[in-house]
């Protein structure tokens, strides 16, 4: 069969965040190995003027301009999304015209592939169209671990904008660092991320918990300078309010650097064991200081982390891809492709 022509529907400002942006980078080239003739669009606008077979939608918000062009044209229709809040994901605390046009998305898709349980879980009630839970992938080519020393050093990584630094519990991180160092003053926290508009808050909490000396703001670093963090770190502190993967937890796993965060249903789902866990600023100061005190302790997590990170293979998710596609009849169905291999 001819390869079929998807459309890869994303709204985003720039086309750079396609091969930047892990979601996007990872399944444009499951894709393109599944034969896939691939069109990127990343402007509303431009669904008036597409010709496509298929059309493959990230998000549920702006997700629906895609859907109601695969309803128009007659077209099959995969929507892909997860759901970031600072509310744990509660739809009922959404604005109702939000809620409505994400469930419209949801109702119009041919196909829904939501990235973990927990997400599909959160949005049972708004009845998406043929669900599957396939999980995203990490890079394991990009993130690996090094052999090296590991350093007094704790490394948090966030956009400072007031919805992520709340979403991902930044002050609560940079409350459980100061509690932490003050039995552990060699130790120096890096809090990496885009400089966004909560950086004065950041500022003003790092001075009334008296750790100005301690914490760091490089703002945006290049991948290399974050890979090596990584490799380094005695520990990467991640709490958070929602995930509906947590990436960032499993590609610092991936480094071999143990993981302290909290029991959000999304990170339990994909770390487990390989984390741990503490819902207080003191009980992740105490997660800490469990890794900074105990060599063993601070290896078996270290090798839990990377186990736990090579479940979630690029292959792995790109054969789950294959089979949605064959679902809808744009590649074929394993039995007819393992009758062609035979054949040839």
């Amino acid at each position: 069969m001819p390869a079929p022509r998807l459309a890869f529907f994303v709204r985003i400002s720039s086309r750079d965040l396609l091969q930047t942006v892990g979601f996007y980078r990872d399944d444009l080239r499951a894709l393109a190995e599944l034969g896939v003739e691939v069109r990127a669009v990343t402007r509303v606008r431009d669904l008036l003027s597409l010709d496509a077979d298929a059309i493959y939608a990230w998000w549920f918000g702006f997700g629906v301009f895609a859907m109601l062009w695969a309803r128009l044209h007659r077209k099959p229709a995969i929507l892909i999304g997860t759901v970031h809040s600072t509310d744990g994901g509660d739809l009922s605390a959404w604005p109702w015209h939000k809620r409505w046009l994400m469930k419209l998305a949801l109702r119009l898709a041919t196909r829904t592939i939501f990235i973990s349980a927990a997400d599909f879980r959160r949005l049972a009630g708004a009845y998406a169209n043929n669900p599957a839970v396939i999980h995203c992938a990490v890079d394991l080519e990009m993130h690996h671990p090094a052999d090296a020393t590991r350093e007094q050093r704790i490394v948090t990584i966030s956009h400072l904008t007031r919805e992520n630094v709340a979403r991902k519990m930044v002050l609560e991180s940079l409350e459980a660092f100061a509690l932490f160092h003050a039995r552990h003053p060699r130790y120096r926290m890096h809090l990496v991320g885009h400089h966004g508009d909560a950086i004065e808050v950041i500022r003003a909490r790092i001075a009334a918990l008296g750790i100005e000396d301690a914490v760091e703001l490089p703002g945006r670093i290049s991948f290399e300078d974050k890979l090596h963090l990584l490799q380094t770190a005695t520990a990467y502190l991640q709490p958070s309010r929602c995930e509906g993967f947590g990436l960032a937890i499993l590609e610092a796993e991936a480094c071999g650097c143990p993981v302290v965060t909290n029991h959000e249903p999304c990170v339990m789902e994909i770390s487990g064991e390989a984390a741990l866990y503490g819902d207080s600023p003191a009980e992740l100061a105490a997660a800490l200081a469990a890794l900074a005190d105990d060599e063993a302790h601070w290896r078996r997590m270290r090798e839990r982390s990377l186990a736990n990170a090579r479940r979630y293979t690029h292959e792995a998710r790109r054969e789950k891809l294959r089979e949605v596609l064959a679902s809808l009849d744009l590649l074929p169905k394993p039995a007819a492709l393992s009758a062609t291999v035979a054949a040839r």
